[in-house]
């Protein structure tokens, strides 16, 4: 992959390979869009979980808004977190992540889980960003893919249970309370 230099909300690096280097693992997280009601859900479980497992492996977050929407987004939601912004889906691109197809965004399955979002207490938002693109989350070991979760529709987001399996797989002890 060729070197793409990051700019964003909070950023600790300037690239990928920096994060790669710090960081034995660590969890890309692509949004489908800041506005998403199923990108909100998950951004405030993953806040919660961070909270409370300080061993849980680092987050970066990527979303295809401008630097403003998500520093306006990010500074509400999760004012501690790392966010990429990728306004012309170069990096989305870069890791294989598409524009969903017709069919992808409004998949029969994408109302159950908004109604699943709603019930958690997430609400639909503003759009920003290429509300198209099709989100996931990829966990890095040692700067090697270890595992993957890619949407097949929106509202396909993988459960923090799963995650938290895969980590501990990874060998992360995200149950260690000691930082």
């Amino acid at each position: 992959m060729k070197e793409i230099k990051l700019k964003g909300y909070q950023l600790e690096f300037d690239s990928i390979d920096a994060y790669f280097e710090k960081y034995d693992h660590i969890y890309f997280v692509f949004l489908r869009q800041l506005g998403c009601i199923f990108c909100r859900d998950l951004v405030g479980i993953l806040k919660s979980q961070v909270e409370i497992m300080p061993k849980f492996p680092k987050l970066l977050f990527f979303h295809p808004g401008n630097l403003e929407q998500g520093e306006f987004y990010f500074s509400d939601k999760f004012p501690s977190a790392e966010a990429v912004a990728d306004p012309n889906g170069e990096i989305y691109g870069s890791f294989n992540f598409h524009e969903g197809k017709w069919f992808e965004l409004f998949h029969p399955m994408t109302f159950a889980k908004a109604y699943q979002a709603y019930r958690r207490g997430a609400r639909q938002g503003e759009t920003m960003g290429n509300v198209k693109f099709m989100g996931g989350v990829l966990l890095y070991k040692n700067g090697e893919l270890f595992w993957e979760h890619r949407s097949k529709y929106a509202g396909d987001l993988p459960s923090v249970s799963a995650m938290i399996g895969k980590a501990k797989e990874a060998g992360v002890d995200v149950f260690n309370t000691n930082a």
